[in-house]
């Protein structure tokens, strides 16, 4: 762990730091990528969303509600720290026997530095680490502290299309070897308002995909609307999503 906090800070303090900041606000949403640029300096910026998942396999069925929010604030142009927070409520259903749980199942706080920058690189490039809190409900409680690390690249590959790429490691905090997994996100300009986004993610240990959809629309500069939906990994007989949410940011820079 201390190497990877020492490699952070080389890349922090070895890195010119130009210009981050861009004239409509950057969020990764919809979908479950990681993206590749910081929001600037003394700017604020919030993401929630909610989702509502469903599934169904041999006598077990399970549907959730997740509400997730994610906080950015920018410390310099290239560098921003972050927090997250989920709320889940989820009801279970075996062989006609329901249970149910809900309350705070996740927490992390974390950071996000901006390497290469596309407009002048090859590349657009990022890294991310999050700390796994164990400040959760007691029925989604998390064994010990946590951790996940995310390497993003991206670049345009057209003039209204974009590819970007994740590679992850995650330790859960509930002991075992850590997780790696990927991402490939597709996103086309459909108008100077509305993106259009398609994804493929999963693990690489044992090789899983899932896949999503999703659109959204800047009401202006600040702010934009998204709804996204997916099917889960897994040979079952239901495993899908749909997300709803919205990102909002601002700026003190003035």
């Amino acid at each position: 762990m201390k190497w990877t906090f020492l490699v952070l800070g080389l890349f922090l303090f070895g890195t010119p730091l130009s210009g981050q900041y861009n004239k409509t606000i950057r969020s990764i949403r919809p979908g479950q990528a990681t993206g590749t640029y910081t929001i600037g300096k003394r700017v604020f910026q919030m993401q929630p969303g909610v989702q509502f998942r469903s599934f169904d396999d041999d006598g077990l069925d399970r549907n959730s509600t997740v509400a997730k929010t994610v906080l950015r604030y920018g410390i310099l142009e290239r560098f921003e720290i972050s927090g997250v927070i989920q709320y889940s409520d989820v009801k279970t259903m075996i062989n006609d026997e329901e249970s149910s749980k809900s309350g705070i199942s996740n927490t992390q706080i974390g950071a996000r530095i901006n390497l290469l920058d596309a407009a002048k690189d090859p590349i657009a490039l990022a890294f991310q680490g999050r700390i796994l809190l164990t400040l959760q409900d007691k029925a989604f409680q998390r064994n010990n502290i946590g951790s996940k690390w995310v390497v993003s690249a991206a670049r345009k590959i057209a003039p209204k299309l974009a590819l970007l790429l994740n590679y992850s490691l995650t330790w859960s905090g509930n002991g075992g070897d850590p997780n790696s997994s990927y991402a490939v996100r597709l996103k086309r300009n459909l108008s100077p308002r509305i993106n259009a986004v398609v994804e493929m993610y999963g693990g690489l240990g044992n090789f899983t995909t899932s896949y999503d959809a999703g659109i959204d629309y800047f009401f202006n500069d600040d702010f934009k609307l998204d709804l996204s939906s997916g099917f889960l990994a897994g040979e079952v007989e239901t495993n899908w999503f749909i997300d709803l949410g919205f990102s909002w940011r601002t700026d003190w820079r003035a």
